[in-house]
């Protein structure tokens, strides 16, 4: 390790937790929430690009049963099937249209990449049993996490693939378990990385810059990192005392410190390049949503920024990009459905990719292309 520190040193630790009830929508962004369709099943958008591409998964019934299967949509196009079968996952998409995420059986899956040009493509880790594709930056560099094919406990550093092909482990992380959760334009990583010498549970949140200088948190019980943007600002949650009170939102700003986005059973998943979080929160067994941080106006449920007649609910967002889109899932008429929320006023355009058009025929088995569909009022 040639060089670990924690994101607390130096660093002024800004409290900044907020009750639910002091949540404000004044001057917050208002959005539309578009449909992306649910199959008869479920469905979740898992990221979306600055051009508006989207990728998630939908649960498809065949001739075996429900099964999960990736796919990417964009509107004036609709949506495609990446063809990577049964229990296959889209978790991340670049500007340039490729894709990563994992295909296979259940524990046994298989890391893969994708664009419209090429196809799909596996991505090999020599000695893996399982693996997964877990983010991709502008530059192509693709985060894959595995599992030893030895013991399903083995120490496996997670691993950056480079655009051409070749691989390097997070090995200055010191040989431990790691996963990679964000990659941004510099090529500096933030992710988990977990060791019996860490906090109790045995993760903290770690950076990584591109000289292999690596960052990693020592909050008392546990941490992890979900994404960074090109300024360096990172966002995850930092776990408290006790299960009871679950974990907290948290934004680290380069020179500010971390400040924490909301209370209890909170966690912050993307930030976009005007700093803007979103995250998801839970009050109990049975109540979650969602919520959008804006620096300068604070913290939003997700709920409130639509039209108070939106007949969806448990909002569960996943990813912004610079325009402010955010996509997720979220209950509409019992089913859980994969959403757009576009600011309103601000149209959507369509993208034409190479390629796109003779994929349609592939479908999503037994249910056909995914449409337009905008829920609103009745």
């Amino acid at each position: 390790m040639r060089s670990t520190s924690s994101f607390r040193q130096g660093a002024r630790v800004l409290v900044a937790a907020l009750a639910l009830a002091g949540w404000s929508a004044v001057q917050a962004a208002t959005y539309e929430l578009i449909g992306l369709g649910s199959y008869g099943g479920s469905s979740a958008a898992t990221d979306i690009n600055n051009l508006g591409q989207i990728v998630g998964n939908a649960d498809v019934l065949d001739q075996y049963g429900w099964a999960s299967q990736a796919f990417s949509y964009q509107f004036g196009v609709g949506a495609v099937n990446l063809g990577a079968g049964r229990g296959s996952t889209a978790q991340a998409i670049n500007d340039a249209g490729l894709i990563v995420g994992s295909h296979g059986p259940f524990l046994r899956t298989t890391a893969f990449s994708y664009t419209a040009s090429g196809g799909l493509q596996d991505i090999a880790v020599s000695g893996s049993y399982a693996s997964e594709g877990t983010a991709v930056n502008k530059q192509g560099q693709i985060g894959v996490a595995w599992v030893s094919a030895k013991t399903l406990t083995a120490k496996t550093p997670a691993i950056v693939v480079q655009p051409d092909r070749s691989q390097s482990a997070l090995t200055s992380l010191g040989g431990q378990s790691s996963r990679i959760h964000g990659i941004n334009s510099a090529g500096v990583i933030v992710g988990q990385v977990s060791a019996s010498t860490l906090a109790p549970d045995n993760t903290q949140a770690f950076q990584m810059n591109p000289d292999g200088s690596t960052f990693v948190w020592n909050m008392p019980y546990g941490s992890t990192a979900n994404a960074i943007n090109d300024q360096g600002a990172i966002v995850g949650s930092i776990n408290n005392q006790d299960m009871a009170h679950g974990s907290q939102a948290f934004l680290y700003t380069p020179g500010q410190g971390v400040q924490t986005l909301a209370w209890d059973h909170s966690r912050a998943l993307d930030i976009n390049s005007l700093g803007w979080v979103i995250g998801q929160y839970r009050v109990d067994s049975y109540r979650q949503g969602s919520f959008l941080y804006q620096p300068g106006v604070g913290v939003s449920d997700l709920q409130s920024l639509l039209p108070e007649d939106e007949r969806w609910s448990q909002l569960s967002a996943a990813a912004i990009n610079d325009l402010g889109q955010i996509v997720g899932s979220g209950l509409y008429q019992g089913h859980r459905e994969a959403f757009v929320m576009n600011l309103t006023g601000r149209g959507i355009t369509a993208v034409p990719e190479a390629g796109t058009h003779g994929l349609m025929a592939l479908g999503l088995v037994g249910i056909g292309a995914l449409t337009r569909r905008q829920h609103r009022r009745a």
